[in-house]
C-alpha cells in the first residue's frame, strides 16, 4: 500500500486544526464532519473531505478503499468506546487503543484513583461518610467521574457543604495549587512505554487549575518512573495524558489520565518528541524513529486564552513580544498560515457548542 491517510475528524477542532498542519506536509489526511466541502477545503486544502456525522460512516469511506490504509486517531473518548465495541472493523482501519477495561479504568477519574491508591501513585479517595467522621485539614477536590478540563471541578474545604450522594463524581485529597501541574505523554504498546515527555504548566484557565494555555517541557525522572509503572500496570497501549502534582511530602501522584490526543498536542510536533508519528508508525507496523529533541519548548493558546490574560494584565504585554519566536508554537497558528488561522478562529466564534464550553470555564473560574 502507499502513503496512508490520517482520520483526523471534525474541522472545528483545534487539535484536528493543529493536527492537519503538522502531519499533512507527510500523510494524506481526511477531515470529516458535517460542514460543506466549500468550507473545509480553505481550512484542509489538501485534505480529503467526508461529509458524515458518525464514525461509523467514515468506515464506509474505508470500506470503499480496501487498498489504502487509514490511520485513525483517538480524539473523543465516545469514539474510542464505540471502536472497542465494534467488531466489525475493516483490516485496512488502523489504530493503537487499550482494552476495553483498560479504556474505562483510565477514563473513570474515580476508577483511576482507586486502582492505584494503594501504591502511592494516586491521591487519597474518599467517600462522604469518610469525610463527615473525618475532614482532611488541606481540604478535597471533588470532579466528576467523566469530564474534560475544569468543568464541574470544584473544592471544599469544610464538610457542610458535601451532598447526600455523589455516584457521579469522585473526592481526591487536595494536592497543592492545582495549577503546577506536570502533564506527562506517552505512547505505549503492551504496558511499554515507548515514548514519553512531560511539560509544566505556567498558566491556565481558569486560573486556578484548567486547560493548558502556558506550558513548557520539562523532564522529571520521578514522575517518568510513576508513568513508567502506572502504563505497566494498565497494560496500556495507545496515546495518552497523565496529570501530575505534588503532594504535602514532594510526592508525585497522578490525579487523573486522559485516555486520548490531548489539548497541546500541537508541542508534540513543535518539541520534536514526535509521539503522533509514533503511534503512526506502530498502526502500520513499522520502526519508531527517534529525532532531536528541542529542549525547553514552549506552547501558547493565543485565542481566546492568551488575550484573555493580556487584557486582565495588560501590561503583561510586554512579556508576551519578549518571548515571541523563542523556542514557543501558539495554537491554531504554527505550522499555518495567518490567513487559515484567522478563517478558523471566525469558525469557531460562529460556533455555539464552543461558546457554551467557554461560558463553563468562565462560571468555574469565576
Amino acid at each position: 500500500m502507499g502513503l496512508p491517510t490520517i482520520i483526523l475528524g471534525k474541522s472545528t477542532d483545534r487539535r484536528v486544526f493543529d493536527l492537519y498542519n503538522a502531519l499533512s506536509k507527510r500523510y494524506n489526511t481526511l477531515i470529516w464532519d458535517n460542514y460543506s466541502a466549500s468550507t473545509t477545503s480553505i481550512l484542509y486544502p489538501k485534505a480529503c473531505h467526508w461529509k458524515c456525522q458518525k464514525l461509523s460512516d467514515v468506515l464506509k469511506l474505508v470500506e470503499l478503499n480496501p487498498v489504502t490504509d487509514y490511520v485513525w486517531l483517538p480524539l473523543v473518548e465516545d469514539e474510542i468506546e464505540w471502536l472497542l465495541s465494534n467488531a466489525t472493523i475493516p483490516t485496512n482501519l488502523k489504530y493503537l487503543l487499550p482494552t476495553k477495561i483498560n479504556f474505562s479504568e483510565a477514563n473513570d477519574k474515580k476508577k483511576f484513583t482507586q486502582k492505584f491508591e494503594q501504591a502511592g501513585l494516586t491521591p487519597r479517595s474518599f467517600s462522604i461518610s469518610e469525610l463527615a467522621a473525618s475532614f482532611p485539614v488541606e481540604g478535597v477536590v471533588v470532579k466528576p467521574r467523566i469530564g474534560k478540563g475544569a468543568v464541574g471541578r470544584y473544592y471544599l474545604n469544610a464538610p457542610g457543604k458535601l451532598p447526600d450522594h455523589m455516584d457521579d463524581m469522585v473526592i481526591q485529597e487536595r494536592l497543592r495549587d492545582g495549577k503546577n501541574v506536570i502533564g506527562s505523554f506517552v505512547i505505549a504498546q503492551n504496558g511499554i512505554v515507548i515514548k514519553h515527555y512531560q511539560h509544566r504548566r505556567i498558566r491556565t484557565f481558569p486560573s486556578k487549575g484548567g486547560v493548558s494555555v502556558y506550558a513548557e517541557t520539562v523532564q522529571i525522572s520521578a514522575v517518568r518512573q510513576a508513568t513508567e509503572e502506572i502504563i505497566k500496570k494498565m497494560h496500556w497501549s495507545g496515546l495518552c495524558m497523565l496529570e501530575f502534582l505534588q503532594d504535602q511530602h514532594g510526592r508525585y501522584k497522578a490525579i487523573e489520565c486522559n485516555p486520548r490526543i490531548w489539548g497541546s498536542v500541537l508541542l508534540d510536533e513543535f518539541s520534536g518528541n514526535h509521539l503522533v508519528d509514533a503511534y503512526i508508525m506502530l498502526c502500520l507496523d513499522k520502526e519508531v524513529q527517534v529525532k532531536p529533541i528541542l529542549p525547553h519548548a514552549r506552547i501558547k493558546w493565543l485565542f481566546p486564552y492568551e488575550f484573555f490574560h493580556i487584557i486582565a494584565r495588560p501590561w503583561s504585554i510586554f512579556e508576551f513580544y519578549s518571548r515571541v519566536g523563542k523556542n514557543t508554537c501558539y495554537v491554531g497558528f504554527t505550522y499555518s498560515s495567518l490567513i487559515r488561522s484567522i478563517l478558523f478562529i471566525l469558525l469557531n466564534i460562529f460556533s455555539r457548542t464552543k461558546w457554551v464550553t467557554l461560558f463553563k470555564k468562565i462560571v468555574k473560574s469565576s
